[in-house]
C-alpha cells in the first residue's frame, strides 16, 4: 500500500493539490520568505483552515491562523 492510500483509508487527510489557486495565493503572500513556508501558508489560506505549527515565523503571521 502506498502512502496516499494508507492516508486516504484514515479519513483525516486530504491531498491538496498544488495548482493554480493556491499558486495565486502564493503570489499575495510577501511577508513569507521561504518557499516551503509560503506553501504551507497559501494552501491555508485557500483552504481557510488553521495551520499547525510550532514555527515562530508562521505563527507570527496575522493573516494566518495557527494552532500550537
Amino acid at each position: 500500500m502506498i502512502l496516499e492510500d494508507s492516508l486516504r483509508e484514515r479519513g483525516n487527510f486530504i491531498i491538496v493539490a498544488l495548482d493554480y489557486p493556491v499558486l495565486q495565493k502564493m503570489v499575495d503572500l510577501k511577508d513569507v520568505p521561504e518557499l516551503h513556508d509560503k506553501i504551507i501558508a497559501s494552501t491555508a489560506k485557500y483552504l481557510n483552515l488553521p495551520i499547525i505549527t510550532k514555527d515562530e515565523s508562521l505563527g507570527s503571521l496575522p493573516h494566518i491562523k495557527t494552532i500550537w
